[in-house]
């Protein structure tokens, strides 16, 4: 049976006492620590498994010689074909439309992450024509894939075409 070498991680939460002129002089040097503190606390719900970068190991029992390096979770993609999630997990695999402050996007929604939306076949909109139906009067193709920020959208909902 093979074994399988799969990198795992999780977050982990704690307090440091700093001497500091200021909050962001004692935030400083907490980033800059060199040990990890001895009071951490697992958060819950925080494991997760980067089954993208697992390796076999060898049938002599040898390990790659390279480290696995697991990827941040808030810098994933999540991929997803059906989730009974709601919000824009609910949307993946569909066309959707992403009203921002200046500019419209469309497109099918790929990728759902905690800072951005991932858009595979992206559109701008310039001219929208009537909302509830017809195709957009002017959309412009962006490259694929294209990523809105969340935080970005005020409004968004399934595209029209």
């Amino acid at each position: 049976m093979p074994r399988y070498r799969i990198p795992v991680y999780w977050t982990m939460s704690a307090t440091v006492e700093i001497e500091a002129d200021d909050l962001d002089g004692a935030g400083t040097k907490a980033r800059s620590l060199a040990l990890l503190p001895k009071n951490g606390e697992f958060v819950p719900g925080s494991f997760d498994v980067d089954v993208e970068l697992a390796e076999e190991i060898d049938e002599g029992g040898e390990e790659p010689s390279e480290p696995l390096t697991p990827k941040p979770k808030e810098k994933r993609m999540k991929r997803i074909v059906e989730s009974d999630e709601g919000g824009f997990d609910a949307m993946l695999g569909e066309k959707v439309c992403l009203f921002c402050g200046v500019y419209i996007y469309t497109g099918v929604l790929a990728g759902v992450n905690a800072d951005h939306l991932e858009l595979t076949e992206p559109q701008v909109v310039y001219e929208t024509g009537k909302l509830a139906s017809g195709d957009w009067t002017d959309a412009q193709a962006l490259p694929s894939p294209c990523r809105v920020m969340r935080q970005a959208v005020e409004s968004w909902g399934p595209a029209k075409c």
